[in-house]
């Protein structure tokens, strides 16, 4: 199983022109409405700060277990290239001990003092969906 995902991915990542034609612009909106949805559902639930603490454990376990092992090479997140902005090669990542980083959700916001906390894989459409509803933006400094 890991073999063919490590092979869809190096796919995606060196034919990415091909593939973001004909595989990713097809289900980008059913992947668009899945996170909004997602999105939605967290926030309106509130279980995403509760959960927030159960992910972060999740990351420092496996750090802990990377360790136990040896601790040999580098660390980066297991976030595959095709999920990335930018088109640099990704082949460090091969070598690399990979981590999964699986928090995408913004925790809490605190209108009066203009601040916003959320987890490292919070994109800015989601920070803007959030935000717009709330008559508020993000600047740029």
């Amino acid at each position: 199983m890991g073999f063919i995902y490590n092979l869809l991915v190096d796919f995606a990542t060196e034919q990415r022109g091909w593939f973001v034609t004909f595989f990713v612009l097809p289900l980008s909106l059913g992947f668009d409405l899945w996170f909004k949805a997602r999105a939605w559902a967290i926030m309106k639930l509130f279980s995403a700060p509760a959960l927030h603490l159960k992910r972060v454990q999740g990351v420092s376990q496996q750090i802990i277990e990377w360790r136990k092992q040896g601790g040999k090479g580098k660390l980066c997140t297991a976030r595959g290239g095709w999920q990335s902005i930018t088109l640099g090669n990704r082949d460090y990542k091969k070598a690399a001990q990979q981590i999964e980083i699986n928090m995408y959700d913004i925790l809490e916001i605190n209108e009066k003092e203009k601040w916003v906390r959320c987890e490292p894989l919070v994109n800015m459409g989601q920070l803007s969906h959030f935000l717009i509803p709330k008559g508020c933006t993000f600047c740029y400094v």
